[in-house]
């Protein structure tokens, strides 16, 4: 997931599809583990056009005045007509931030904590289920005061499958779709999430964090608008002036042949999936795609200083001694990369890449881990004027993460999370204001008007 250095919590947004096979108009088709003490989860194209501006149905609070610290979901149907409002589910799942315990939204958007009683209204393979679930017949809008850690989760066709669990320690925690696990109740699922976070009134950093992602996969076409006081109005995702179908197409079209089964079976018809859930991953066919590049950076630092400076952080001079690589601050300071990364830490950010062992300052250790990542997806890290100059990116000829160039590629203002760190030089779809009154999220499938 996507926004590893804010305060994230994950709106996400899922629907069913028949990945058998199937119109999903006739279609009716009937995860990762979240606790308060274990958590596991689970060629360029030009930017397609903005779309002309929609009105959403907001009030005029968002114009002026005092944020009375709650924010009003939209969820819209743009389907074009796949999909009924009737078969749309939605649920509303994540932590209360006062008491921490997780909870469910309910239509009145009243904040209520989760039990294991509440499995057992929906059924799969012999397991029971919670329902959170309405559908968007019944209701296209919810307000809801501050929430952390939260989903917003819709659905065709079904609710979702999501169980209730318990810790060792009697904490309450979840299971969500784990889409790296084939016998997960929620594989012919095709869902997508927003992520977000909403700190209250008073909160040093209070409003809405929030952005799109495709750090996990791509499940189907989805926009994000946010408004806010003081005339804030932001749009990201994607245009929805492309099909779910067409997409697919193209991916298949403007990628490398290492990158093209991420849209075929087994992961087609439900998603396109990240390539650090799929082949890429440590044992994969594809599991060195990007190691000649980190091999030939580890040789070439051995000898040569990797000199750079970062905005807000200063200047570093970077030397590998081993497969360890030091970074010396201007200060003096000491921060490490402890050994030489694998595709799969690049990808993901994680491992060797989010690693704070032996920091002297922890801040500036993991920022200096994400920009590497960053720099080896984006095919620049050898070229350290260019890690922020994104008209550089994913040059021809170097190996480089062409599943997020391509999402880049398809995105408004090319702002997407095609990998954890796409963070890094403002390039994600992130949105923020102290004062939210309104979030809209726009679900595509067919081109149609709003």
């Amino acid at each position: 997931m996507g926004g590893l250095l804010w305060f994230w919590a994950l709106i996400t947004v899922m629907m069913l599809y028949g990945c058998g096979g199937g119109s999903p108009a006739s279609q009716a088709l009937g995860t990762s583990v979240v606790s308060d003490a274990t958590a596991s989860d689970t060629n360029s194209n030009a930017t397609p056009p903005m779309p002309p501006p929609v009105v959403d149905p907001v009030g005029p609070e968002h114009q002026a005045g005092t944020w009375n610290g709650l924010t009003t979901f939209h969820l819209v149907n743009q389907t074009g007509g796949a999909w009924t409002d009737a078969q749309v589910y939605w649920a509303i799942i994540g932590r209360d931030p006062v008491s921490g315990v997780f909870v469910y939204a309910d239509l009145a958007g009243k904040l209520v904590p989760m039990q294991l009683s509440d499995n057992g209204p929906l059924v799969k393979g012999g397991q029971a289920y919670s329902n959170y679930f309405h559908t968007l017949a019944q209701a296209h809008a919810i307000t809801l005061p501050a929430m952390d850690s939260a989903r917003v989760l819709m659905s065709l066709g079904s609710p979702m499958y999501i169980k209730v669990l318990k810790d060792g320690a009697g904490n309450i925690g979840y299971a969500g779709a784990n889409i790296e696990n084939p016998t997960d109740p929620n594989q012919d699922v095709v869902f997508d999430f927003a992520e977000m976070a909403i700190l209250p009134v008073g909160h040093p950093s209070q409003g809405i964090f929030v952005n799109t992602t495709r750090v996990d996969h791509f499940g189907f076409p989805l926009q994000l608008r946010v408004q806010g006081l003081n005339g804030y109005d932001q749009t990201v995702g994607e245009p929805l002036t492309e099909t779910r179908d067409s997409l697919f197409a193209k991916f298949v079209a403007e990628v490398p042949s290492e990158f093209r089964a991420l849209a075929q079976a087994p992961y087609s018809p439900c998603r396109i999936m990240a390539p650090s859930h799929a082949s890429f991953q440590a044992g994969g066919v594809n599991a060195n795609y990007l190691q000649p590049v980190i091999d030939a950076a580890w040789a070439k630092y051995r000898t040569q200083n990797l000199e750079f400076a970062l905005d807000n952080l200063g200047s570093f001079v970077g030397r590998v001694n081993g497969d360890v690589m030091t970074f010396t601050g201007a200060n003096g300071a000491k921060h490490y990369i402890n050994g030489k990364p694998s595709t799969s830490m690049v990808m993901l950010g994680n491992g060797l890449l989010n690693d704070a062992s032996g920091a002297s300052d922890v801040g500036t250790q993991l920022q200096l881990q994400a920009q590497v990542s960053a720099a080896f997806n984006r095919g620049v890290f050898d070229s350290p004027a260019n890690w922020h100059n994104a008209q550089n990116f994913y040059p021809a000829g170097v190996a480089s993460n062409h599943y997020a160039r391509f999402w880049h590629a398809h995105s408004l203002r090319q702002l997407s999370y095609g990998f954890a760190y796409d963070d890094v030089a403002n390039q994600s779809p992130s949105l923020h204001t102290s004062s939210p009154t309104d979030v809209t999220l726009r679900i595509g499938w067919s081109v149609a008007s709003p």
